[in-house]
């Protein structure tokens, strides 16, 4: 089978690269082996020249070969820094992204400070937001491969890069975010709540802080229904929100984290309910009675506590306990070991 798949991917190779390779005569010029297309056929600023004016006329691939040109043949030359950003520009608009951010690391290697080095990093973020979002990368990284391969672990590298190349930027809290949603996108919890507690901790004040706040205690929410033995996310998510108000007091969208903080409780008291309902099923009254009174006392304000009361009315009414909630208590004990 596996000789099999092996004969096949090598035809495929054959196939598709082969016939590529032979599209364009080759020529040898200073012991290397060019593509005639990618020969200079002028001097150095007459390519760059051309290079631009395709750029403005949105002429793409046109301007792609003239940047290319200059970068292969003329590498030690002045314009070849500038023709990098170029030609990752002109790359990134025909939608190789892969070989985009290739060009745009190395522009970015030329030089300790580089012109366009904002512009760069804006160019970065947007490839790996399309990453992100689904954009694919090509095999092997070979341009004739056709676009198969994920580009989410490049989009995270692209984030990463942009985070410690401008670690005060704006650039830096949209990479931050944009890694948070692509991390709880892939399930990584605790490394998703990381990277949006990051923007709180260096940007206190920034617009995008606020969502955080309300964005990681859906991540918990979210956690909740895949990690549901695990009894800290409910304290967790409460922290949050009241780091939250005290630091938005007035932000509207603090009732959006309230309602989702009610929701992981109802998760919870949920799970309980219906341990509870399957004991009371099975005849195992006294094992049912145990978890409805459990859910009563400490998830007191769900809505699921009421159908727990409903059920204890019919089964023991001496069992429903007095509504004495204990979750702050748990909160602040968590809290304070949080904050050591």
């Amino acid at each position: 089978m596996k000789s099999k798949k092996v004969l096949a991917f090598s035809l495929f190779v054959f196939c598709n690269i082969i016939p590529f390779t032979s599209e364009a005569a080759f020529q040898v010029k200073d012991l290397n082996v060019f593509r005639s297309a990618t020969l200079a056929t002028n001097t150095v600023d007459e390519h760059y020249r051309c290079g631009l004016e395709h750029i403005q006329k949105e002429e793409w691939l046109e301007a792609r070969n003239q940047f290319y040109i200059v970068v292969s043949n003329f590498s030690n030359s002045s314009f070849a820094q500038d023709a990098r950003y170029y030609l990752g520009i002109s790359e990134y608009y025909l939608g190789e992204l892969d070989l985009a951010n290739l060009s745009f690391t190395e522009y970015l290697k030329c030089s300790n400070d580089p012109k366009y080095f904002v512009e760069t990093l804006e160019y970065k973020l947007a490839i790996a937001d399309c990453f992100k979002n689904g954009a694919r990368k090509r095999l092997f990284g070979f341009s004739k491969l056709p676009k198969w391969s994920s580009g989410q672990s490049l989009a995270l590298e692209i984030y990463d890069e942009i985070i410690i190349a401008a670690p005060s930027s704006n650039l830096a809290v949209s990479a931050l975010y944009a890694k948070g949603c692509l991390l709880w996108q892939n399930r990584e919890f605790r490394e998703a709540i990381d990277s949006l507690q990051l923007i709180i901790r260096r940007f206190p004040k920034h617009e995008m802080t606020p969502e955080c706040y309300v964005l990681i205690n859906k991540i918990y929410l979210d956690q909740c229904f895949q990690e549901f033995q695990n009894p800290d996310l409910l304290a967790l998510a409460q922290i949050n929100l009241r780091r939250f108000k005290a630091d938005f007091p007035k932000e509207p969208r603090i009732t959006e984290a309230e309602e989702d903080v009610q929701k992981v409780k109802e998760a919870y008291a949920r799970g309980l309910f219906d341990t509870a309902l399957f004991y009371e099923r099975t005849a195992k009254t006294s094992a049912a009675v145990i978890y409805y009174a459990k859910t009563i006392k400490d998830y007191p304000d769900t809505y699921t506590a009421k159908m727990c009361i409903s059920r204890l009315m019919k089964l023991d009414p001496s069992a429903i306990p007095c509504q004495e909630n204990t979750e702050t208590e748990k909160e602040t004990t968590l809290d304070d070991a949080l904050d050591t």
